[in-house]
């Protein structure tokens, strides 16, 4: 089973992958770009924060170490377009369900 990174935009370069939704951002790159999706020096693999930005709530401090992300994990920008798979194809089976019910009620 591959990782179908195919279905993806291809990244060809910073300016480019503003373009791209965020979820399909560095996911898959050209050649010339491809230090940005990598595992190495890919600053975009990991999504994590501790802290989100808010304006009813000041915090006192925000931690720059965010645990688990090591350079051998896939990063959590795989694990959301893996689930986003997942979700779709239930979703595909539900709705098929749905219409040979329907259909059946008829």
């Amino acid at each position: 089973a591959g990782t179908n990174l195919e279905l993806l935009p291809l990244t060809t370069g910073i300016e480019q992958a503003e373009t791209l939704p965020l979820a399909a951002r560095y996911q898959r790159c050209d050649l010339p770009v491809k230090q940005m999706c990598g595992d190495r020096g890919n600053e975009h693999k990991f999504d994590a924060s501790c802290w989100v930005p808010r304006s009813d709530y000041e915090v006192e401090k925000v931690s720059a170490n965010f645990p688990g992300q090591a350079s051998w994990h896939p990063g959590n920008r795989y694990h959301q377009f893996e689930s986003r798979k997942i979700a779709l194809t239930i979703l595909a089976g539900m709705k098929n369900a749905l219409k040979v019910w329907e259909d059946g009620i008829d």
